[in-house]
């Protein structure tokens, strides 16, 4: 399993339910995490969703920094076409603009970074082969961002990892977001803090989201769960990470 950390000044995913304003994920989805790994190899859009689907891929991510929200306005203008632009903006003739509540994930301190590690598998090797080269060089196709485009990222190679099952009756801590439907229960515990959204975890043919409910402490701390589900350990660097994929959870992604 390739693990690589994403860094970056300021990140915002937009939920898919929220209409006019642009509230953000605190997590980066899966399907933006497809994104991000179709930038670095290349990929055109829209080519990679059957790619990256459950059978032939595990993606998931886990948040290595503090994170805050911070709520502003956008200015949104409409541009008609080029004569629209030059005539309107460029020779600043007025315009008229609409003003759209935007929230940003910023860092806990502004001298650090927004960092979320990632952790990819895929069945073809040469598609492992091609993504390690580029992380390790540093050397994306296209641009990463965390987000929008002007949130421009760095990536940072941090190991190739063992991955191993686990199956236990006991609570297990998960360092990623869980998806709650593979979720028993959650031990009660006074000093942790914990979420849920839906989230976009794929699409199909059409384009069209499917989503999942997921549970998650917004300070990227391990929360506690109980399942019956195979879970997965990575151990890197002498590090031990559990992370509750879906595509092992469902059964869709089945291994040699």
């Amino acid at each position: 399993m390739l693990i690589f950390d994403i860094k970056a000044k300021f990140a915002s995913f937009k939920k898919l339910y929220t209409n006019s304003s642009s509230m953000t994920y605190m997590f980066p989805p899966r399907t933006t995490l497809e994104g991000i790994i179709g930038a670095i190899m290349g990929y055109d859009f829209d080519s990679y969703y059957e790619k990256f689907n459950f059978k032939y891929t595990l993606i998931a991510t886990s948040l290595k920094s503090i994170i805050r929200t911070y709520m502003t306005n956008l200015n949104y203008i409409k541009i008609v076409d080029n004569n629209y632009f030059i005539k309107n903006i460029i020779n600043n003739n007025g315009y008229n603009y609409t003003q759209i509540p935007f929230e940003f994930l910023l860092p806990e301190n502004f001298s650090k970074n927004i960092i979320y590690r990632i952790y990819f598998f895929s069945k073809d090797d040469d598609l492992m082969a091609k993504l390690e080269e580029k992380i390790i060089k540093n050397n994306p196709v296209y641009p990463v961002s965390l987000g929008n485009a002007n949130m421009l990222a760095s990536i940072n190679y941090i190991a190739k990892g063992k991955i191993s099952k686990i199956k236990t009756g006991d609570p297990i801590k998960i360092n990623s977001p869980a998806p709650m439907k593979y979720i028993k229960g959650i031990p009660a515990n006074n000093d942790i803090y914990l979420q849920k959204d839906v989230f976009p975890v794929s699409f199909d043919l059409n384009r069209y989201p499917i989503t999942m409910t997921y549970v998650f402490n917004s300070k990227g701390e391990k929360i506690n769960v109980l399942t019956d589900n195979q879970v997965i350990k990575v151990e890197y660097d002498g590090i031990e990470e559990n992370i509750l994929f879906p595509e092992v959870a469902s059964n869709e992604f089945l291994f040699p």
